[in-house]
């Protein structure tokens, strides 16, 4: 098989019937865009049903698609990733295996990839989740671009399509808690969004909860922004004022004899801000050690334990 133009690279978790599917579609749609050469990697994310056998199957009937079953579930990251490094095409595309993604879409991407334009995600034109779900989602976008400086954040998507010379920023890069989206804004600021329409989910539920969001938005921030230790910074400053004025007042009131016993409360407010204070910031500060220690651990991002 000559070297493929194209490559579409999708995490595989709990798949199931929907592979053959997703496959069919996706060869349907590169077939009849595109004259060169293409392939499908799928990679199968530790998933503990038949996803795997499956994918198997598939890899064995048809010579476009590739199978990459890692030792265990290791995060949808890291699952692209390895993916993303087996791919041979000229443009790299990333899709979800819940069909929600419509293959059909995948040439408008490729096609506003320019000499200009490196990176191309598909935006939904209709929100996909509910109301509190969306409303995280665009809060994690905001503060991984605003504290990351990771330009084009806010349209990031886990369906986008990308040149293979942005490949190079992810060899040698296991770091566990580096998000792709993050990793791509180091090589290239030049990226759009595109709106796409977004199908129903076929069927289970969708493994990005409001959990997950909230720890990849703590794992980027604090792995790649010193932001959190400048707060902490901050909040020393402020909270070293706020002492100095009491001091004020209770100097100016001892010097002009209106001092009686210390109350309660005044005593319980400061030792429980205070407290506070030195715990978030001792919370803080750990987070970034307990980053450094993993990463001194020297654990891969994945293990592949089969291919095909």
């Amino acid at each position: 098989m000559n070297t493929p133009a194209i490559s579409v690279v999708i995490p595989c978790y709990k798949t199931g019937a929907r592979a053959d599917i997703l496959v069919s579609e996706i060869t349907e749609a590169l077939t009849s865009y595109s004259r060169n050469a293409f392939e499908i990697i799928m990679v199968v994310d530790g998933s503990p049903d038949d996803t795997w056998f499956k994918v198997s199957e598939l890899a064995r009937r048809n010579s476009n698609v590739r199978g990459i079953n890692l030792m265990r579930n290791y995060g949808q990251h890291s699952a692209l990733l390895a993916g993303i490094r087996a791919a041979e095409g000229d443009v790299i595309v990333t899709i979800d295996d819940d069909l929600q993604h419509s293959p059909k879409e995948i040439p408008k991407l490729i096609e506003n990839l320019s000499d200009e334009i490196d990176i191309v995600y598909g935006v939904s034109i209709v929100e996909e989740h509910l109301f509190f779900r969306n409303l995280l989602s665009r809060t994690y976008k905001k503060l991984i671009g605003m504290l990351l400086r990771a330009e084009g954040a806010e349209i990031a998507g886990a369906f986008r399509a990308f040149k293979k010379e942005v490949v190079p920023v992810f060899e040698g890069n296991d770091d566990l808690y580096a998000p792709l989206d993050v990793m791509l804004s180091w090589f290239s600021s030049k990226s759009i969004g595109i709106p796409v329409n977004m199908s129903k989910r076929q069927d289970g539920v969708s493994n990005y909860t409001a959990r997950s969001l909230i720890r990849h938005a703590v794992n980027a921030i604090t792995g790649y922004s010193i932001a959190p230790l400048r707060l902490v910074s901050l909040l020393g400053l402020f909270t070293f004022g706020i002492s100095l004025i009491i001091a004020l007042i209770v100097l100016v009131n001892y010097l002009m004899g209106r001092i009686e016993v210390a109350g309660f409360p005044t005593i319980a407010i400061l030792v429980s801000m205070f407290a506070g204070v030195q715990l978030l910031s001792l919370g803080i500060i750990g987070e970034y050690l307990g980053r450094l220690h993993m990463r001194s651990m020297g654990r891969p991002r994945y293990v592949v334990r089969d291919e095909i």
